[in-house]
């Protein structure tokens, strides 16, 4: 826990960082899909069953201290994404690029069968309109995390990470805000594809 802190503290969280959290676990039975939640100065999460998940719930869960301010009814995704994929990237860096790789790959396989049994999952993001329910966790936090994959790719880690910090900076809370962001790093064309 203490190096996934060091890790969000040292790249996006380096002007707000987090010096202190606790940790609360707590048994579920596993027919419950909580993954657990963070509220400032601690989070909960389901007793460790299998490390890399565990380690994915708790970087996940940590990284809301900087990923929280999106409205949960229709910008969820500037939260449960953004959490989502830094828990991916403080994974690669403490664990290696093989478990990063093989995240991802899970991810796509796992949206690849929500849409096969339902249909495809729209974009984590459409100005003015709500997700329906059914897709808002496969569009935040399969759909999302790969999207800003996408764009790490396509920016480079370095323009990428300024990307993160401005935005943890800011306080993004809206989708607009975050493109603002990309057109002054990457340019209007990046910000225009990013959807």
């Amino acid at each position: 826990m203490n190096k996934v802190i060091k890790y969000y503290n040292q790249t996006f969280g380096k002007n707000n960082q987090q010096l202190a959290v606790k940790s609360i676990l707590r048994p579920i039975p596993d027919s419950v899909k909580s993954l657990g939640y963070f509220r400032p100065g601690y989070f909960v999460v389901p007793e460790p069953r299998r490390f890399a998940t565990v380690s994915r719930k708790l970087a996940h869960e940590l990284a809301h201290y900087w990923w929280n301010k999106g409205n949960v009814q229709d910008e969820d995704w500037l939260n449960e994404s953004f959490a989502e994929y830094s828990a991916l990237m403080a994974l690669r860096k403490l664990q290696g690029l093989p478990l990063f790789n093989s995240l991802l790959e899970e991810k796509k396989a796992r949206l690849l069968e929500v849409e096969r049994q339902s249909g495809k999952v729209p974009s984590v993001y459409k100005a003015g309109k709500k997700l329906q329910s059914r897709h808002t966790f496969p569009s935040t936090y399969y759909k999302g995390a790969l999207l800003l994959h996408e764009l790490e790719s396509l920016m480079g880690k370095e323009k990428f990470m300024l990307l993160l910090q401005k935005a943890a900076d800011e306080n993004v809370s809206n989708t607009e805000t975050f493109l603002r962001l990309i057109r002054q790093i990457e340019g209007e064309q990046q910000a225009n594809n990013f959807f």
